[in-house]
This record gives structure tokens, C-alpha cells and sequence, in this order.
């Protein structure tokens, strides 16, 4: 069953890849940017104010605060960038150089060869949403980006921070 009105419209050529298709992938980005830097509720709100931008800004209602966009968009890179600085500073150098691989690949092949750039407006948000060759690059995308972010988070220690609060 494929879900077209509404909230959940699907391009022409991909009707099995609606909008909250890539919800899980953003709430993975912020498990595993909070795994890694903490902030937990923080980073969860910015990545959902971002997913809500990337793909339901055909919504009137995310469209009209298209202000938060670019703010939004910012803070999850800053966010990213942070968990690559922790990932050095406490993982495995290992982990912290192949996640950091994995990132300029991702960023390099799927952003600007096959994707395109990402969308950096509401109005190119729609447009892209409605692009199908876009969104057949933009789904394995993401999958590869979970695969960044769970190498750049996984010897992030725990520990040091349960340490702290028990004093």
C-alpha cells in the first residue's frame, strides 16, 4: 500500500519511498551524533526540525518557518562536526579516520556526483522531494551516512561521563 495524499506523497517514479521512509535514517544520525557527543535531547530536536525541512517542506506549515532552515541545517553540522572532533579525542584513532573516510566519500560521491547538491531552500526542498533521480541517490545516501556516524561513535567511551555524575 502506498500512501499519496497528504502527509505522505510519493514521486511518480519511486511509490515506495515517501517521506517517512527516511525518518528512521534521521533519528539513527541523531542516535548515533548523541551516542558520541551526548546532548541527547538537543540533538534529537535539530535533527527532526532538519528532517522535517529536508523532506515535508511541500507542508505549508514547515514551509512558512523556512527560516529555520539554514539555522537548523547549521547547528546538525556543527553537531557532526563535534562528534568527529570526540571521536578523535576519545575513541579509536581508527574508527575516527575510516568514519572520516566514509564522510568524504559519502559527501564527495553521493552529494556532488550523483545527488547534486543539497537543497538549500524550501521552494528547492519541494522540487527535489518531486526529483526522482534525487531520491533514488538520496535514500543509499543516507544508509551510508549511518554507517559514518555508527564507525565515528562506536569506541566513544561512556564510562568517563557515568563517572562524572556519580560523584
Amino acid at each position: 500500500m502506498v500512501l499519496h495524499d497528504g502527509l505522505f506523497p510519493a514521486p511518480e517514479g519511486l511509490p515506495t519511498l515517501t517521506p517517512l521512509m527516511f525518518l528512521p535514517m534521521h533519528l539513527g544520525n541523531a542516535y548515533f551524533i548523541s551516542r558520541g557527543i551526548g546532548y541527547t535531547p538537543v540533538v534529537f530536536a535539530i535533527s527532526i526540525i532538519q528532517y522535517m525541512f529536508e523532506h515535508y517542506s511541500h507542508l505549508p506549515e514547515v514551509a512558512s518557518a523556512g527560516v529555520l532552515h539554514g539555522p537548523s541545517t547549521g547547528l546538525l553540522f556543527i553537531c557532526i562536526v563535534s562528534l568527529f572532533v570526540t571521536s578523535f579525542r576519545k575513541g579509536q584513532t581508527s574508527y575516527a579516520v575510516a568514519a572520516l573516510i566514509g564522510f568524504t566519500v559519502q559527501t564527495v560521491v553521493f552529494t556532488l556526483y550523483l545527488q547534486g547538491m543539497a537543497p538549500e531552500t524550501v521552494e528547492a526542498s519541494v522540487t527535489a522531494n518531486n526529483d526522482v533521480d534525487y531520491l533514488k541517490w538520496h535514500f543509499p545516501g543516507h544508509v551510508l551516512f549511518w554507517g559514518v556516524l555508527g564507525t565515528a561513535s562506536a569506541t566513544i567511551s561512556w564510562e568517563e561521563d557515568s563517572k562524572k555524575k556519580s560523584n
